[in-house]
C-alpha cells in the first residue's frame, strides 16, 4: 500500500512540475516574443494533440484527467492557453502556488 502512495505521490510531482513548466513557457514566449508567437505554439500543441489523438488506438481521454500521463505536454498547454485567456496570470499563479 505504501508502495502505491509513493509513486502516486511522485506521479502527482512530476504532473506539478510539467504545469509549472508549460506555464512559464507559454508566458516567456509571450514576454519576449509576442502574442503571436505564443499563440503559434497554442496551435503547434493543438495540432501535436489532434495527430496524437488521430494514432492513439485506445479510447478518447478528456482534455482534462489528471490521472492519466498519455500525451500530458499538449494538454497542459492548451488547458493552460484558455485558462489565462478565461481568468488571467494572477488566478492561474495562485493556484499552482498553493500546489
Amino acid at each position: 500500500m505504501l508502495e502505491i502512495f509513493v509513486i502516486s505521490a511522485n506521479a502527482l510531482i512530476d504532473i506539478n512540475v510539467t504545469m509549472r513548466i508549460k506555464y512559464i513557457k507559454l508566458v516567456l514566449t509571450e514576454k519576449h516574443y509576442g502574442r503571436d508567437a505564443m499563440l503559434a505554439l497554442v496551435a503547434f500543441e493543438k495540432k501535436r494533440y489532434a495527430v496524437r489523438n488521430r494514432n492513439n488506438l485506445q479510447s478518447p481521454i478528456l482534455l482534462v484527467d489528471a490521472t492519466l500521463e498519455h500525451d500530458i505536454n499538449p494538454r497542459v498547454t492548451l488547458v493552460f492557453a484558455q485558462l489565462q485567456e478565461t481568468v488571467g496570470d494572477d488566478v492561474i499563479i495562485a493556484a499552482l502556488t498553493s500546489l
